[in-house]
């Protein structure tokens, strides 16, 4: 007795190609937009000599000895610049 032919027609090969290479750059993506949207360390810190953060750490000073309330402005709007600025002033 023989067989039937099993072997598939031009355009079913074409669909399980597109199929598979479907699924094969789904994966590639996958894993590229998980390696790239993985936090990498965080790179060495700014001097903290720089000439506009100097800048920035006396206007700052100088606005909140002269307005005392002026302080919750600078944590809510300089947080980093401020606590770079206290630690370059903390003995």
């Amino acid at each position: 007795m023989m067989l039937p032919d099993t072997s598939l027609s031009p355009l079913a090969r074409l669909v399980l190609f597109l199929v598979c290479l479907a699924i094969f750059g789904s994966a590639v993506a996958g894993l590229r937009a998980f390696i790239s949207d993985t936090p990498q360390p965080d790179p060495l810190s700014a001097p903290e000599n720089r000439p506009e953060l100097v800048i920035l750490c006396d206007y700052l000073e100088f606005r909140l000895k002269m307005y005392p309330g002026f302080e919750h402005f600078i944590r809510q709007h300089f947080s980093e610049e401020w606590k770079l600025c206290q630690h370059r002033y903390s003995p």
